[in-house]
């Protein structure tokens, strides 16, 4: 059994609209408090984890959605 904690459907349907938007992001880790900035490319749903795949350009970062502390877009 997996120990993913499901997040707010309102939380979840922000991250579909930034992903929409191509939004450029900055998201906070929970656990280290590290920050990693890029555009939500995908969202997916394996083994009953929620996940975000977020593009930095030269390469992409799987983020399990219960894992994050904060999103915020980087204004240009």
């Amino acid at each position: 059994m997996s120990d993913y904690r499901p997040i707010p459907c309102a939380q979840h349907s922000e991250y579909e609209l930034l992903a929409m938007h191509h939004t450029p992001v900055q998201i906070t880790l929970a656990d280290s408090g590290e920050r990693l900035a890029g555009r939500i490319a995908d969202i997916s749903v394996r083994e009953g984890a929620e996940y975000i795949l977020l593009d930095q350009g030269s390469e992409q970062v799987e983020i399990r959605m219960d894992r994050i502390a904060g999103v915020s877009k980087i204004e240009n």
